[in-house]
């Protein structure tokens, strides 16, 4: 039996890791070349530490490929914290939400603090069953609007809001997933909320039915002003499938320019990538957003601080005043 030497386990683990970046960026309709581009960071610190360690071993020619690809990888990581954030204008009025996906087996009373501390206007739930409906039922004091559409999978649905909301469960794509759409209501100004969650892209079959679930909703929400998306997309704004939804809806990611925010899985934090995603119309302003990663689920909250274009009402000032 032939023994496996250090130099040829370490060319070999390169070798496979140049093959996954590579088929990464090749522009075929495949659902392993989709599935493989989501994870830039990890590509990039696998090349780092690869083109250090071939160095040591003088393998030139795999050095300047890990350097490479290092490079390459680096051009989609880097603008997430250089891209200078949205300037929030003179007025407006400020608006926090949150999309969890708590995790159908996850812990409620864990997730109930997270909810609690982050104190969010507009919360998207997602993976609720019945049972977690009872669980959370602390929070209807709080966000009297809702709309739920509980299931027995990981594809139940709630959106819970502060505010007056009007709105519906659609059925978005061929997997006929549940999706809301509301109408926000804020101090008489409303804005509208989508909250989805496609398929994973696991299976040709599956990454179909997300991209025809986005393409979908990219459908419904062309060309309208004040609209929200969020939810757990089961994709990263490095695949293909996102940037098409940001270009075609000219959705804005909230999350760009305050760095890598990797939601799933928080279990091995290195290798989490980001899933759960807001996105908004140029006319809204993000001021912040964060991740929140103890939450008793297998995926970080998302926090994401808004500036909506609406002249604060009277009744509101009036409430600022008397708090100052």
């Amino acid at each position: 039996m032939r023994s496996v030497s250090v130099n040829g386990l370490f060319t070999s683990v390169m070798f496979l890791g140049v093959l996954a970046s590579v088929l990464s960026y090749l522009p075929f309709d495949w659902w392993l070349t989709d599935l493989l581009s989501h994870f830039r960071l990890q590509y990039a610190l696998f090349f780092a530490v690869m083109v250090l360690v071939l160095a040591m071993l003088r393998y030139w020619y795999w050095v300047i490929a890990g350097v490479l690809l290092l490079g390459l990888n680096l051009t989609e990581l880097v603008p997430r914290w250089l891209a200078v954030p949205q300037v929030a204008p003179g007025q407006g009025q400020p608006l926090r939400l949150v999309t969890f996906n708590v995790n159908s087996r996850g812990d409620p009373q864990k997730a109930l603090q997270v909810i609690q501390a982050s104190q969010p206007d507009v919360l998207l739930l997602l993976e609720i069953t019945q049972a977690w409906l009872q669980q959370l039922a602390p929070l209807t004091e709080a966000f009297p609007h809702q709309i739920v559409h509980p299931r027995t999978d990981n594809f139940g649905i709630a959106l819970l809001s502060r505010y007056p909301i009007e709105g519906q469960v659609v059925w978005l794509g061929p997997a006929r997933l549940p999706s809301v759409h509301a109408h926000v209501d804020l101090h008489g100004d409303k804005f509208e909320v989508w909250g989805t969650h496609p398929p994973p892209p696991m299976t040709r079959e599956r990454k179909d039915w997300q991209d025809e679930q986005l393409t979908e909703l990219v459908r419904r929400i062309q060309n309208r002003p004040l609209t929200i998306v969020a939810g757990d997309l089961n994709t990263t704004p490095y695949a293909s499938n996102f940037r098409t939804m940001l270009q075609k809806s000219g959705l804005r990611d909230a999350s760009l320019g305050f760095g890598i925010q990797g939601t799933w899985p928080l279990s091995f934090n290195v290798l989490s990538i980001p899933i759960d995603h807001v996105l908004h119309t140029v006319d809204i302003v993000t001021t912040e957003a964060r991740v929140v990663w103890d939450t008793g689920s297998d995926h970080a909250a998302v926090v994401v601080d808004l500036i909506m274009p609406f002249e604060a009402s009277s009744d509101l000032k009036a409430e600022v005043s008397d708090s100052i």
